[in-house]
């Protein structure tokens, strides 16, 4: 019975620590994430706890950083709660919440600064911090200039991000992840063509709109196919506790490297299906 008890303990210790984990993860995107994330976690377990939730919620993140991001709480909690009411699974409720999100965060793009317009004075904090770890005021700056050229793009590859573990936040345990089975299909690849083509043809002819127009779809983009390469390499390392520590350490000591891998295995996998390849072949591990 004593060792019952403790096998129980140490699984809830577990729980409560991956919990913990996943919300501070939640909040590193934006904490309106982790706000919305949390108001609907409390609206489905009880209507009567999740009201005042979703208000003390979105009148916080009003507070703490305006209507924009007022808006992106409340559309992620609509989200997370609409998916949940149609039965739908992680993967598929993550994108119904990055694309509310999403129209939340135009309010941005309105001649104003926010997530997806991002200005010089809103990255000027940034400059001490960097200095800090030694890095040149000259390539500090021109890292912040990058970030406001593709600011749209890498506001809407943050919110995909941030819906994504909102949505495993809110939603964990339930048993409808389906990320391993993600795939994007021919639709989004003419995008990545389209956007490879805008950002070439802008590039040869000098319309710069155009240019910046392809590179933050690309952006944006790296989150999805990313997406679809991590469910490739899980399937993969799944059961080879020796590929999976290959691919740890990849990921911590060649960051952009795994990084780029890992998106590339995402776009080739709409042509070449890795997963059914390694069903068919028998390499894909046990779940």
């Amino acid at each position: 019975m004593s060792g019952s008890r403790n096998g129980k303990r140490r699984d809830t210790g577990s729980r409560i620590l991956r919990r913990s984990v996943l919300g501070v993860a939640t909040a590193v995107p934006g904490l309106h994430f982790a706000a919305g994330a949390l108001a609907a976690l409390a609206a489905r377990r009880s209507p009567a706890l999740g009201i005042p939730a979703v208000i003390a919620s979105c009148l916080l993140m009003f507070w703490f950083g305006g209507i924009e991001t007022a808006a992106m709480c409340a559309a992620v909690i609509t989200g997370i709660l609409v998916s949940d009411a149609r039965s739908l699974r992680d993967s598929e409720a993550a994108f119904v919440t990055a694309a509310l999100t999403v129209v939340a965060s135009v309010l941005s793009l309105l001649d104003q600064p926010g997530l997806m317009s991002l200005s010089s004075d809103m990255l000027e904090t940034l400059m001490p911090l960097y200095s800090s770890a030694g890095i040149p005021e000259g390539r500090i700056r021109a890292l912040i200039d990058s970030m406001i050229y593709l600011s749209p793009g890498i506001g809407a590859f943050q919110i995909a991000v941030g819906s994504a573990l909102a949505v495993r936040f809110a939603t964990k345990g339930d048993g409808r992840g389906g990320w391993g089975e993600i795939r994007l299909g021919l639709p989004t690849a003419w995008l990545l063509i389209a956007a490879l083509a805008a950002a070439a043809f802008g590039r040869e002819t000098g319309y710069a709109d155009a240019t910046r127009a392809g590179a933050c779809v690309l952006t944006f983009l790296s989150a999805p196919y990313g997406a679809v390469g991590i469910g490739v390499l899980s399937c993969a390392v799944r059961g080879r506790p020796f590929l999976l520590a290959a691919a740890l350490f990849m990921a911590v000591m060649a960051t952009p490297l795994a990084a780029c891998v890992t998106v590339l295995t995402g776009v080739l996998d709409t042509w070449l299906d890795f997963r059914k390849r390694m069903m068919t072949s028998g390499f894909s591990g046990s779940p």
